[in-house]
């Protein structure tokens, strides 16, 4: 069972509230989205997503936090807590900042149709390094180019393969290749 499934067959009576952390990237290579989804038990869903289209780096932001919003409402979160380092959707959501492009008008107006069906919703700035791993899987996929739906493993080096012996890195490297 994926861990989506999981957590849609949980008991949500839970007041604890969801957190999601995003970001968004747009560079030459592509526009690539971040998200960190984490349950209020601890379960954590990230996704890094590839746009197959161009857009600025604060329309990647806006998309970033809409597919979020989406994702935890799919899920079942009721209470969600949305943490994001761009200043401008952040101050533009709390009406600190006017949208006065049509576009982020737009982006602006279906977040706030999005968000008003949480129970509870709050969004907060935070330092770009406290939002390191969104950005991450932002950057992730701005920078890789595929061309269907891909699952990359994340493998964990314990030591430098020069450390071990000669068998050790034999048998390191067959499981590499096997994984």
């Amino acid at each position: 069972m994926r861990a989506e499934e999981e957590i849609l067959c949980m008991d949500d009576g839970s007041p604890s509230k969801w957190t999601l952390s995003v970001d968004g990237s747009s560079n030459v290579n592509g526009s690539g989205l971040g998200l960190v989804l984490t349950t209020p038990e601890g379960d954590v869903i990230q996704r890094a997503i590839r746009c197959e289209f161009k857009c600025t780096n604060n329309e990647a932001k806006y998309k970033a936090l809409i597919v979020g919003l989406s994702l935890a409402k799919e899920i079942g979160a009721k209470r969600l807590e949305v943490k994001s380092d761009s200043q401008l959707v952040v101050n533009q959501l709390q009406g600190t900042y006017q949208a006065r492009d049509s576009k982020m008008m737009a982006y602006l107006n279906l977040v706030k149709e999005l968000k008003s069906q949480f129970e509870e919703f709050s969004i907060t700035q935070i330092p770009r390094v406290e939002n390191s791993h969104a950005d991450a899987l932002a950057n992730l996929g701005s920078a890789l180019q595929c061309s269907s739906q891909s699952s990359i493993p994340l493998l964990f080096l314990q030591w430098p393969p020069t450390r071990r012996s000669n068998h050790q890195t034999s048998r390191w490297k067959k499981q590499w290749i096997l994984s």
